[in-house]
């Protein structure tokens, strides 16, 4: 992706124009899925989840140069235990856990129109773009790519 101080420039789909930003640092939508409950991670919950599951684990790259950090011992019993009721990753490069649900949306552009956007986002250790596209009032994905890993 590049951008070039008022168009976003997506190699190998779309050019979007860019008028206007605005933002949303804490956006979290209000969620209904039938039979679960929304959790939103706050302080309090990370201070306490942390606490809890310790922080034991084998080093990035201690095995072989493309091992990614992981939980070990009593660490990862307290890590399996939590997984039956929301997964959360061992953070690869070591020393933290990832508890935000996935992908992670970090920037949406919309053309102006409105009728498409690529959205940035995560998923756990890689990243990429999505375009939707607006058809019959409902939002279709166009196109998906993963583009970066960490």
């Amino acid at each position: 992706m590049n951008y070039n101080g008022n168009t976003y420039a997506f190699p190998f789909y779309i050019t979007v124009p860019v008028s206007t930003v605005d933002s949303a640092v804490e956006f979290r939508p209000p969620l209904h899925i039938e039979g679960k409950k929304v959790v939103y991670l706050t302080k309090r919950y990370e201070r306490m989840l942390n606490s809890f599951l310790g922080d034991n684990h084998v080093d990035l790259g201690e095995e072989n140069i493309m091992q990614p950090a992981y939980s070990k011992g009593e660490s990862r019993s307290k890590h399996s235990f939590i997984n039956r009721a929301a997964h959360i990753y061992y953070g690869h490069w070591g020393g933290y856990w990832q508890y935000e649900t996935y992908p992670q949306a970090n920037q949406i552009i919309f053309n102006p129109e409105m009728n498409r956007a690529v959205v940035m986002f995560r998923f756990v250790y890689e990243g990429g773009e999505v375009v939707l596209e607006k058809q019959n009032g409902e939002w279709v994905v166009v196109d998906s790519r993963f583009t970066w890993i960490e």
